[in-house]
């Protein structure tokens, strides 16, 4: 398997990875390249105020999960909680 086969299954297997790295992409080039502001003055607003995004990317960094979602793992696929 080649690392674009790999990088392809992970991407099939975790869409919510895929729709919070959109997310976030758009954020930070909206804040930080497109802004008409200093990146400097964003750079200080996340530290010190971070928004909702900024502390979802901290963790996705951080952790490589997404903040408030739990991991699915193949054995629990296609069962509801509890319901096994």
């Amino acid at each position: 398997m080649t690392s674009q086969d790999s990088a392809s299954a992970h991407s099939i297997d975790h869409p919510n990875l895929c729709v919070e790295h959109v997310t976030l992409a758009a954020y930070f080039m909206d804040r930080l390249i497109f802004s008409p502001w200093p990146n400097l003055w964003h750079r200080l607003r996340m530290r010190a105020w971070p928004s909702e995004l900024d502390r979802r990317s901290a963790y996705l960094l951080k952790t490589g999960a997404i903040l408030g979602v739990q991991p699915q793992h193949a054995d629990d696929a296609g069962h509801p909680e509890g319901n096994r």
